[in-house]
């Protein structure tokens, strides 16, 4: 929505990889991160953060956990995002 956010998650095993791409209609200010929690104690890591109205590329795990996107919508109109995936990984979804 506008001035709004969204946040969407992958769980993976860590080194499983996927490639992905997301687009959207204008630019957004967007965070690429991962956390885990558990067993493997509480562990947060922000891989790439930015303005962008797309980007792409492939990403290992680096370790099991939620890897995903934020993102914020600045702009006073809604936008639409589009985020494909390919790989290993089961979706937690938006969160």
């Amino acid at each position: 929505p506008a001035r709004g956010q969204l946040e969407f998650k992958a769980r993976m095993n860590e080194t499983a990889t996927f490639t992905y791409d997301w687009t959207a209609a204008s630019e957004l200010n967007y965070e690429f991160h991962g956390d885990a929690q558990g067993a493997q104690g509480d562990r947060f890591e922000s891989y790439e953060r930015g303005t962008a109205a797309s980007k792409s590329g492939e990403f290992k795990a680096p370790f099991t956990g939620r890897h995903g996107w934020y993102w914020q919508n600045p702009g006073v109109a809604d936008v639409e995002v589009t985020l494909k995936l390919k790989g290993d990984y089961v979706i937690v979804g938006i969160v």
